[in-house]
């Protein structure tokens, strides 16, 4: 990928780096700037590698002259410690980091290098992979009619889920709801379980194409409602002895009382809606987090035509 940002610096009036994890492509009589953000969990290997691939292919072809014309590029390359180390952070999640005025921990030191940079983006995809197995990539963000316009557009066939503004986790701000606080526009994608799978990086560069090509069209259309809008319905909160029964992946359908975990007194954890799981944790993610997993489900405002949609009726019906 190294080789890649050298390739493409070329093709740029001025590249900036700042602790080599910034690269800022500026093209001239630039008329936007685009982002895409790999790596904020260090062990989420996968989006360097599609993001590398991306690259690749963009100089090879010289996309940024021809495809994407008067258009700077921010690439931001996120915990490279935590890479390094094929850990998920160092000292703190960098994606609970932002908008902190704390400069305790290195993720928060890093936060700020972002902040500096990213306050200018108008629009950023930041690729991610989860933990656990996915029943199906999608797309996470801020509730905001923009995100799901923004992420429906980059590709309408996978779910979106949406969290109300500050309300993605109680453990701290995602560049997300960061960006989206700027005035400008960020949604994640989560492709699978992490790793170098090749189905994946193909998936993720080809999705870095779509946002690029969108966004130079400037993500015109407004789109409000799919089959495969969600948003989170509950949050399992983690006390002390409770633990989720084994084998929870993302996206897998619940239904309400359904038995999720036990605690060390025998009680049964019961789920509190219908829906799907998303983000169960186990072990030193489930120690170090204040949640055990959350519940997503159809919008409620949405039309009933879209809530009865077959993507919902495992877990509806």
């Amino acid at each position: 990928m190294r080789e890649a940002l050298q390739l493409l610096k070329e093709q740029f009036v001025e590249m900036v780096n700042e602790d080599q994890r910034i690269a800022f492509f500026y093209a001239q009589n630039s008329e936007r700037i685009v982002s895409i953000t790999v790596g904020s969990h260090g062990d989420e290997v996968g989006g360097f590698a599609a993001l590398g691939e991306f690259l690749r292919e963009c100089v090879v072809a010289g996309y940024f002259q021809r495809r994407w014309p008067r258009t700077s590029f921010l690439v931001g390359l996120g915990n490279l410690e935590a890479a390094l180390q094929n850990r998920r952070y160092v000292e703190r999640d960098l994606d609970r980091s932002f908008g902190t005025p704390s400069t305790q921990f290195l993720e928060e030191r890093i936060a700020k290098i972002y902040e500096k940079w990213f306050a200018w983006t108008q629009w950023n995809l930041d690729v991610h992979q989860t933990v656990l197995p996915s029943r199906s990539p999608f797309f996470i963000g801020p509730a905001a009619a923009r995100v799901r316009s923004m992420a429906m557009q980059i590709h309408p066939e996978i779910p979106v889920i949406g969290f109300p503004a500050g309300g993605f986790s109680v453990d701290g701000t995602p560049l997300d709801d960061w960006i989206l606080y700027q005035g400008n526009v960020s949604v994640s994608v989560e492709m699978g379980q992490k790793g170098f799978h090749e189905e994946q990086i193909r998936f993720g560069k080809n999705l870095m194409f779509r946002f690029l090509d969108e966004a130079v069209r400037g993500f015109s259309q407004t789109l409000s409602q799919s089959p495969r809008i969600l948003e989170k319905k509950a949050v399992v909160r983690k006390t002390p002895g409770l633990v989720l029964h084994p084998g929870f992946e993302n996206l897998q359908s619940i239904r309400k009382g359904e038995v999720l975990g036990i605690s060390q007194g025998g009680d049964s954890l019961l789920a509190p809606e219908s829906g799907f799981v998303l983000f169960p944790k186990y072990g030193e993610l489930a120690a170090c987090s204040s949640e055990l997993c959350q519940i997503v489900g159809p919008v409620d405002a949405m039309p009933a035509v879209y809530r009865s949609s077959a993507i919902f009726s495992e877990a509806l019906s």
